[in-house]
């Protein structure tokens, strides 16, 4: 997750490298997160800013840090899409097509034309080679949540008749797959997972079975990973998990695409005991329910359902 401090203008600053010399310690992985990879695609502020000046020096401090532990280091990259905030960004928020997200962010977005949904594409991987730069041995495409890649993949957020659009999740996904192959292409040292919503958890949404889809396409793709997570910004409680709630929020989806792919699949969902596969099936926690402006109901069909 996002620290909420420790940059300045997207540089990393001292604190930053203090968060990661106390959590790299005792973990074979830490990841920062979550670097915007051009200027309409950020989320908030306090995030790092892919394309500045001087961003690589920065992040090097803190790579540097992380191996010093012994841990690999990992840059999450994504961009917001249509779940961006202007407040943020002093502009207006694009998407796959002009369809407003369901909360949160009121703004309908604009649609991208071929040629920019190309340019943020050249931005990724621009800021994996930046990342790669920088020291890190990982980067994460944030893939999920409602972002960007994952508008382009959902029926309910892209509705373009373009090359990026169509009818079949295969069509929808060209996305994320050139955007994989072209990281591969430009920098194939250095290892790629791919974030991807097991469930979207609202109405019309990707199911499972089609995160197993997407996973089988993005890792033929040369995703070297996959981690399966769940949510929208239609259904924020159960996509960050609070420590009262129960684990494993997203265990059951992970499982039917690590059954539909040979590559590595990492499950997540608020995790503190690993061997909790026995516990009960995941529900909203009351105080998710008190902090919500009006009850929230999840699908019938839930994630550990």
């Amino acid at each position: 997750m996002t620290t909420g401090f420790g940059y300045e203008d997207g540089l990393p600053d001292d604190r930053l490298a203090d968060h990661f010399s106390v959590i790299a310690a005792d973990v074979g992985l830490a990841t920062v997160a979550f670097g915007a990879v051009s200027p309409e695609g950020r989320v908030e502020r306090k995030i790092p800013w892919m394309w500045a000046s001087g961003v690589v020096e920065r992040l090097s401090c803190v790579t540097e840090v992380i191996h010093r532990h012994g841990a690999l280091a990992s840059l999450q990259l994504g961009h917001g899409g249509r779940q961006v905030s202007p407040k943020v960004t002093r502009t207006a928020p694009v998407g796959p097509s002009a369809i407003a997200p369901p909360v949160h962010v009121s703004d309908t977005p604009r649609e991208l034309s071929t040629a920019e949904a190309e340019k943020i594409v050249e931005a990724f991987v621009d800021a994996a080679v930046r990342a790669a730069d920088a020291g890190f041995d990982v980067v994460e495409l944030h893939g999920g949540h409602g972002y960007l890649i994952q508008q382009f993949l959902s029926a309910q957020s892209n509705q373009r008749t373009d090359r990026f659009g169509g009818a079949g999740l295969r069509e929808r996904a060209t996305f994320g797959r050139e955007l994989i192959t072209r990281v591969k292409e430009r920098v194939p040292g250095l290892s790629l997972l791919v974030r991807i919503n097991g469930d979207d958890l609202v109405p019309g949404g990707m199911r499972p079975d089609d995160a197993a889809a997407v996973g089988q396409i993005f890792a033929e793709a040369g995703a070297d990973g996959l981690i399966v997570s769940g949510g929208v910004y239609g259904s924020v409680p159960w996509t960050i998990p609070v420590l009262d709630d129960p684990e494993p929020a997203f265990l059951h989806a992970a499982e039917v695409v690590k059954r539909a792919v040979a590559v590595p699949v990492v499950a997540v969902g608020g995790f503190r005991d690993p061997p909790a596969r026995s516990l009960p099936p995941r529900r909203l926690s009351p105080r998710w329910r008190r902090r919500t402006r009006r009850p929230w109901t999840p699908p019938s069909a839930a994630v550990g359902r």
